[in-house]
C-alpha cells in the first residue's frame, strides 16, 4: 500500500502552485483510472472465469453503477459550490443515510428480480464496494470544497490503483469470483478509513452535532439531483437491464465488452470539467458573465474533443482493440452497437457538465422534470424496441433519448444565462 506519509506531505503543501500542479496531475490520474475501472475489471475476468460468470460482473457493476446515484445522492456539485453554513457532520449524516438506503434498496433489487444466491451474492458485494466509495466522496467532496483538489484526487488514485491489486490478485489465485469481490470490498473500506476519514483531523472545520433540519433540507434539496443522476445511468444502461431479463448471461458478457468503454467518455469529461466548477460557481455568483461563459465554451471543445476522437478510434480499430483485449470472438457482430453506443456515451458526457451548470442556477427541479419525462419515454420505449429490433434497436433508443435529453438542457442552459445577464449584465 501507497504509504500515508506522502499524503501528508501532499496536505502540508502551502506553495499554491505546486498544489495546483498536483491537483492537475492527480485528477488526471484519478479519472483516468476511475474510467478505466470496469474495463479493466472485466479484462481480468474475462481472462480468468467463465463467459457465464463474466456476463454475472457485468449485469452486477450495472446495477451497482445504477444504485451508487442512490448513495451519492447527487450530493458532490451541491456540497462544494455550497455558500451556506452547512456543517460537515451534517453531510456526513445525510450520506450515511443515503448509502444505507442504497443498500436496503439493493438486497430488494436481487429478491424482485428473484436472483439465485451466487449472482445475487455478487451483485450484493459490487453494491457494497461501490457503497465504500460513496463515503469516500463526502469526504473529497470537503477536501475540494477547501481548495484541495490534490488532496481529494490523490486519495481516490489510491484506492484505484489498490483496488485493482487486490481484485486481480485475488482473482487469478482464488479462481473465484466471489473471493476477489470479498477481498476488494475489505480494502475499499480500510482506504475509506485511513485515508479518508483520518485525513478529515488535517483540516480545520467545525465540530458541532449535525442539524436534523440541515440534514432534512439537504435530503429534500438534493434529491432532485440524484432522481436525474439516477436516471441518467438508468438511459445508459437500460439495454443490459433489458438483456439480462431477456438473453442468458453470455449475450450479457459480449454486450458488457463493447459498452464498458462508453462509460470512458463521461467519466474522463467528468474530471475535465470538474476541477472548473467552483470556479463556475464563483464566476455566477459574482455575475462575471464574461468568464463564466469563457469557462463553459473551453469545456466544451474538451468534451466534443475527447467524444470524437473516441468515436472515430472505436469505429476503425475498436472491435479489433476489444476483441484482443478480452480474449475472446465474435465481437465483429457488434460493431455498429459499439459505435452507437459511443455516441451516447458523449451525450452522456454533455448532460453531465450541462447538470452541472445548471446546479450552480440552482435549478435542480428543472432538471428533474426533464429527465423524468426521459426515463419514462426510454422505460416505455426499450421493452418492445429489443423484442422486435434486437440489442441494436435497443441502444439506438436508449442513444435517442440521451440525445433529446442533453438538446433539451442546452436550451435550458441558454436561456438562464441570457436572463442572467439581462438581469444583471
Amino acid at each position: 500500500m501507497v504509504k500515508i506519509g506522502m499524503l501528508k506531505r501532499i496536505i502540508q503543501e502551502t506553495d499554491e502552485r505546486r498544489i495546483a500542479r498536483r491537483g492537475k496531475l492527480f485528477i488526471v490520474a484519478s479519472g483516468g483510472l476511475s474510467a478505466a475501472f470496469s474495463v479493466i475489471i472485466l479484462i481480468v475476468a474475462a481472462r480468468s472465469l467463465s463467459l457465464e460468470e463474466t456476463g454475472i460482473l457485468t449485469i452486477a457493476l450495472a446495477i451497482a453503477k445504477l444504485l451508487l446515484n442512490i448513495g451519492k445522492y447527487g450530493m458532490r456539485n451541491y456540497q462544494v459550490t455550497d455558500t451556506h453554513e452547512v456543517y460537515f457532520s451534517e453531510w456526513l449524516v445525510s450520506r450515511v443515510i443515503t448509502t444505507v438506503v442504497m443498500m436496503v434498496v439493493s438486497v430488494g433489487y436481487c429478491l424482485v428480480n428473484g436472483y439465485a444466491q451466487y449472482k445475487a451474492g455478487i451483485i450484493l458485494l459490487v453494491c457494497l464496494l461501490y457503497a465504500g466509495e460513496c463515503m469516500e466522496d463526502v469526504y473529497t467532496g470537503f477536501y475540494q470544497k477547501e481548495g484541495r483538489l490534490d488532496v481529494s484526487s490523490y486519495i481516490q488514485t489510491v484506492r484505484y490503483v489498490v483496488l485493482y491489486l487486490v481484485f486481480a490478485i485475488g482473482l487469478l489465485f482464488s479462481r473465484n469470483l466471489m473471493t476477489a469481490c470479498l477481498f476488494s470490498v475489505l480494502a475499499t473500506a480500510l482506504l475509506v478509513y485511513i485515508y479518508s476519514v483520518r485525513t478529515l483531523r488535517y483540516f480545520p472545520h467545525r465540530q458541532a452535532a449535525p442539524r436534523k433540519n440541515v440534514v432534512a433540507k439537504l435530503l429534500v434539496d438534493c434529491f432532485p439531483l440524484c432522481l436525474m443522476s439516477f436516471i441518467l445511468i438508468y438511459l445508459s444502461n437500460a439495454p443490459k437491464y433489458e438483456i439480462d431479463k431477456l438473453y442468458d448471461s453470455d449475450v450479457q458478457a459480449y454486450f458488457g465488452f463493447v459498452s464498458m468503454p462508453i462509460f470512458a467518455i463521461s467519466l474522463l469529461s467528468g474530471f475535465i470539467f470538474q476541477p472548473q466548477i467552483v470556479n463556475l460557481s464563483h464566476s455566477w455568483k459574482e455575475r462575471d458573465f464574461s468568464r463564466f461563459e469563457k469557462i463553459v465554451r473551453r469545456q466544451f471543445v474538451y468534451i466534443l474533443a475527447v467524444s470524437l476522437l473516441c468515436i472515430a478510434l472505436g469505429w476503425l480499430m475498436g472491435i479489433p482493440f476489444l476483441s484482443l483485449l478480452y480474449d475472446v470472438e465474435g465481437l465483429e457482430a457488434y460493431k455498429f452497437t459499439f459505435v452507437v453506443l459511443l455516441i451516447g456515451g458523449a451525450g452522456t458526457a454533455v448532460i453531465n457538465f450541462l447538470a452541472a451548470l445548471l446546479v450552480i442556477f440552482r435549478l435542480q427541479k428543472l432538471i428533474l422534470y426533464a429527465h423524468i419525462v426521459t426515463g419514462l419515454g426510454i422505460f416505455l420505449s426499450i421493452k418492445p424496441v429489443i423484442r422486435y429490433f434486437g440489442i441494436d434497436g435497443a441502444t439506438i433508443d436508449a442513444t435517442f433519448w440521451i440525445l433529446a435529453l442533453a438538446a433539451v438542457l442546452w436550451v435550458v442552459y441558454l436561456v438562464n444565462v441570457r436572463e442572467g445577464k439581462k438581469l444583471y449584465g
